[in-house]
C-alpha cells in the first residue's frame, strides 16, 4: 500500500511537472517582433496615414488578432504593435489598414523589419512580449 502512494506521487509529479513544462516554453515575440511601419508612398496624395482608432481595432477584431496600439512616430510613420498573431504583422497590417482606409490603403507601404520600440515610435508593453515583463513602462530600454 505505501509503494502504491509512492508511486502514485511520482506519477503525479511527473504529469504535472510536464504540464508546467509545456506552458513554460512557449515563446513569447519581443516587441520589434510585433510592429509594423506604415508610410504612405512616394507621389501620394498625403504624406500623412492617420486611420480612425476605432475603425482600426474594429478591423483588427474581424481579422481575430489585438492591436495593443497605435501611435504616429516622430519621423511622421504611423506604427502599429501588435499583441497577438506577430508573424503575420505586415499581412495583417495590410488587411487591417485596407478594411480601415478602403482604397486609399493601396497608396501604403509596410515596413515589419528594424523598428525599435520606444518613444520615437510606439512603446507599448506587458505580458505579450519577451521583453517587458515585469518591467515598467518607458525605462530607458
Amino acid at each position: 500500500m505505501i509503494i502504491r502512494k509512492i508511486h502514485t506521487s511520482i506519477f503525479m509529479f511527473l504529469v504535472i511537472s510536464n504540464v508546467t513544462g509545456c506552458q513554460r516554453s512557449v515563446e513569447l515575440p519581443s516587441r520589434a517582433d510585433c510592429i509594423v511601419k506604415v508610410t504612405p508612398k512616394a507621389g501620394a496624395a498625403t504624406s500623412i496615414v492617420e486611420p480612425d482608432p476605432g475603425k482600426l481595432a474594429q478591423s483588427a477584431r474581424a481579422l481575430g488578432t489585438k492591436v495593443a496600439g497605435s501611435s504616429r512616430g516622430k519621423d511622421g510613420g504611423f506604427y502599429i504593435q501588435f499583441a497577438t498573431r506577430c508573424e503575420n504583422r505586415e499581412a495583417n497590417a495590410r488587411k487591417i489598414m485596407g478594411a480601415t482606409l478602403g482604397d486609399y490603403a493601396e497608396n501604403l507601404e509596410y515596413q515589419s523589419q528594424g523598428i525599435v520600440p520606444g518613444p520615437d515610435t510606439i512603446n507599448a508593453f506587458g505580458d505579450a512580449w519577451k521583453d517587458t515583463k515585469g518591467r515598467e513602462p518607458f525605462d530607458g530600454n
